[in-house]
C-alpha cells in the first residue's frame, strides 16, 4: 500500500506524516539578561523598528532553536519573561540597574553556568555591576553592547564585566540592524564554550 493514500480501514484518517520531528533540545544551563531600559525605545537612523522590537526578534529566533534556563529583562528591577516561542518583552522604561539584575541571577537555582548580557548602554553603577560580576564567579559571563556604533566606553565596560567573573567570557559589539544575523551568532556562541572552545 502506498503510504500517501488514505487507509481503507479509516478513510477519514490523514496519511502518516513523512516529516521527521526535530528532537527537543536539552535546556542549556544559561540565562539571557536583556536590557529593557528607556533607551531601548530608540529608533536608530532610518530603522522603522525600535531597539526593543529588534531585540525581541533576536530572542525569538534564538529561543526557537535552543532552550535556556531563563530569560530575564531588566531596567530598575529584574523581570522574568516566560520562555515561549513568541517573546513578549516589557515596554522600555526606567534606568539600567544591571547590578540588581546580576544579584537576581545569583539567586537562581540551579545556578546557571553561563550568562549572556545584552545591553545598549552603561549601567547605573559600573562599580556595583562589576562587583556582582565577581560574586557570580565562576559563571561564564558573555557581555555584548547593542548599539549602532562601537562605543568605546560601552565596549570597555562589557569587556570588564566579562572578565570580572574570571571564567573566560566574551564581550563585543552587535548592531541590532539584522536580528537573524545576531540570533545566529548568539546561537553559535551559546553552543560553544568560552572563547570558542
Amino acid at each position: 500500500m502506498n503510504h500517501d493514500e488514505v487507509s481503507p480501514a479509516n478513510p477519514q484518517a490523514p496519511p502518516p506524516s513523512r516529516r521527521i520531528a526535530r528532537p527537543v533540545p536539552a535546556t542549556l544551563p544559561a540565562v539571557l539578561l536583556a536590557d529593557v531600559s528607556d533607551s531601548m525605545n530608540t529608533r536608530d537612523g532610518a530603522q522603522p523598528l525600535r531597539r526593543i522590537d529588534r531585540l525581541a526578534k533576536v530572542l525569538e529566533y534564538l529561543l526557537t532553536r535552543l532552550s535556556v534556563q531563563a530569560l530575564i529583562c531588566f531596567n530598575d528591577l529584574p523581570i522574568e519573561v516566560p520562555l515561549l516561542r513568541r517573546v513578549g518583552l516589557p515596554e522600555p522604561a526606567g534606568s539600567t540597574a544591571l547590578h540588581v539584575a546580576l544579584e537576581h541571577v545569583g539567586t537562581l537555582r540551579p545556578k546557571p553556568l553561563r550568562l549572556i548580557v545584552l545591553s545598549d548602554g552603561m549601567p547605573n553603577s559600573v562599580e556595583l555591576a562589576l562587583a556582582w560580576g565577581r560574586v557570580l564567579r565562576p559563571m561564564v559571563i558573555d557581555a555584548y553592547y547593542l548599539g549602532p556604533d562601537a562605543w568605546e566606553r560601552g565596549l570597555r565596560f562589557m569587556a570588564d564585566l566579562a572578565a570580572a567573573a574570571g571564567a573566560g567570557g566574551r564581550s563585543g559589539h552587535f548592531d541590532l540592524v539584522d536580528p537573524v544575523l545576531l540570533g545566529t551568532e548568539l546561537h553559535r556562541r551559546l553552543l560553544t564554550g568560552p572563547q570558542g572552545r
